[in-house]
């Protein structure tokens, strides 16, 4: 993520340049799909803002506070709630990893993304395919493809 992230902020875009290098800014990040909690984990330790997690199976709503409690990030949160329902709000950072996901929700989350997020909000995914989905207009404004692990 870190990677992928500093490569967007190298790339030109002055339209949203400034709001990638203000992450640290914002007043959250949201995490879809939290599973055990790592990317919530990773979103506040790397930029230093809250970031909230939510997920369907309370298994992993548990482990996840287990850890935050045993490592005390105090910046990190998890909701045992749909992400479909979820507010974003003046959410400017998402984070999901939708290669998880039939296409029946893809689409439904692709749409709720396109329709509530603000103007300059920044959508982390793990694949592309966010960027290909009309729902986004005829180009999304940057793709970019980063390492993983």
């Amino acid at each position: 993520l870190q990677a992928a992230v500093r490569t967007i902020i190298s790339s030109p875009l002055p339209d949203h340049d400034e709001t990638i290098l203000r992450v640290a800014d914002f007043p959250h990040v949201s995490v879809w799909g939290s599973s055990t909690g790592w990317l919530v984990f990773y979103a506040a330790l790397t930029f230093g803002v809250p970031a909230v997690g939510y997920e369907l199976l309370p298994s992993l709503v548990a482990v996840s506070n287990q850890i935050k409690e045993e490592l005390g990030v105090a910046d990190a949160s998890f909701r045992h709630e749909d992400m479909l329902a979820a507010p974003l709000g003046q959410t400017l950072v998402v984070m999901l990893a939708s290669q998880c996901w039939d296409n029946a929700l893809f689409h439904r989350a692709a749409d709720k993304l396109a329709r509530e997020l603000p103007v300059g909000a920044l959508v982390i995914d793990y694949t592309d395919k966010l960027g290909r989905w009309g729902a986004f207009g005829p180009k999304p404004v940057s793709t970019c493809a980063g390492p993983v692990s």
